[in-house]
């Protein structure tokens, strides 16, 4: 297969580790062969060879959504949230992926489907049946608020393996949509530290939904891989963060958006508007310091408001996608502009294990990429904007 060199972009790695001197390169060649980088930089190319001009334009890698729930719809309009048929369930998640990819989202960390819809999503996606991000599926994750006993939480956790699930996610904590405080405990310490050691020991990394000092505190002890969204914290915990080097996921955009005015406007009872009003407290300001004392953090956007029951596309935040709002909170919010493309593109990665395959521009990496107008690097807002999409070598955008 011949190569297709992409020449005189300014290209922007998003390598770890690399100051922006040296994760952006003017004028170099980016050659893909099939669905690899096989090179980046002062390439020589041959005069035959096809070349794709990116002259005054950026190249970087594909976009991460590192915390979605595909076949979500909040509020439930009609009722098809929980449909019980779960061909509806996968038509949602279908046309969500389908437009994530044309917003520039080339790969998604999902977070829990209805009946493990996701992981028939990612296998689809990846024999090429379905046009889509590449997937790292959960499959159902409310059995780990309703289970009891260490030795139920295990099998479980085994089951999510055996189904071939990427990560187990686990729900510690209530959250806006569920009655009762955010904060309120929904494992034990003994099967929290149980679901965790038993995913470790199948070799799975463990995202937990955590709310309030308590319930993250103890996520952190017992071994948990990254975070979700920390609500209701004090920015105390920032520290304990970067501490023990875990990645925080702070959906940001959620206590953005869901405001109890949003809530009220949409119909939803007083105690979602209490829920989210309580997420709100500490929770930016936790963020920040997260941000300044370097700690690790990725990009997710969870579900925000939809417009009604055939509104299935990418997140909305306002005129934004929830992503690119997220990334300009992270920037607002004091993380330098290249630490906050590293969060949406190999932090993302790392999440689960796939760092050393997609996320970067490096040679040897799935060619995952975004053509861009505009400099993400001088002004986040870039990313308003996708000129191109390339997913595993090919254009899909």
């Amino acid at each position: 297969m011949e190569s297709v060199y992409f020449t005189g972009g300014t290209v922007v790695t998003c390598v770890p580790g690399a100051t922006e001197t040296e994760a952006v390169l003017a004028g170099a060649t980016v050659e893909v062969n099939g669905d690899v980088i096989v090179g980046v930089g002062d390439l020589e190319i041959a005069r035959s060879a096809t070349r794709h001009d990116l002259r005054g334009r950026y190249l970087m890698p594909g976009l991460w959504d590192a915390h979605v729930h595909l076949g979500g719809l909040v509020p439930p309009h009609d009722g098809l949230a929980q449909a019980a048929d779960p061909r509806h369930q996968m038509a949602r998640c279908i046309a969500k992926a389908q437009d994530n990819l044309r917003h520039g989202v080339t790969s998604v960390r999902s977070l829990g489907e209805q009946d493990g819809t996701d992981l028939l999503l990612r296998d689809l996606i990846a024999s090429g049946v379905v046009r889509g991000p590449r997937v790292y599926a959960s499959g159902d994750v409310q059995w780990s608020s309703l289970e009891a006993g260490v030795d139920n939480v295990r099998r479980h956790v085994r089951e999510r393996v055996f189904a071939d699930a990427d990560q187990i996610k686990l729900l510690l904590t209530g959250g806006i949509p569920y009655p009762g405080p955010v904060t309120t405990l929904t494992m034990r310490r003994e099967e929290l530290e149980a679901a965790i050691t038993e995913a470790h020991a199948w070799d799975r990394p463990v995202a937990v939904h955590a709310m309030g000092d308590e319930a993250v505190r103890m996520a952190i002890e017992c071994g948990a891989d990254t975070i979700e969204h920390a609500f209701a914290c004090s920015p105390e915990l920032a520290k304990i963060f970067v501490r023990d080097g875990l990645t925080f996921c702070p959906t940001l955009v959620v206590t953005a958006t869901w405001t109890p005015e949003s809530l009220a406007a949409q119909g939803l009872p007083d105690w979602m508007a209490a829920n989210a009003e309580a997420t709100r407290e500490g929770h930016h300001e936790l963020f920040a310091a997260v941000a300044e004392l370097g700690g690790t953090v990725c990009a997710g956007v969870d579900n925000l408001p939809r417009r009604g029951p055939h509104d299935l596309g990418i997140e909305q935040a306002g005129e934004l996608t929830g992503l690119v709002r997220e990334l300009e909170l992270m920037v607002g919010l004091g993380l330098s502009t290249l630490d906050a493309l590293r969060a949406a593109t190999v932090n993302a990665a790392a999440t689960v294990g796939a760092a050393h395959k997609v996320g970067t521009i490096e040679a040897g990496r799935t060619a995952d990429f975004l053509v861009l107008d505009q400099n993400p690097l001088a002004d986040i807002r870039a990313l308003r904007e996708v000129a191109e999409v390339w997913q595993a070598g090919v254009r899909v955008h």
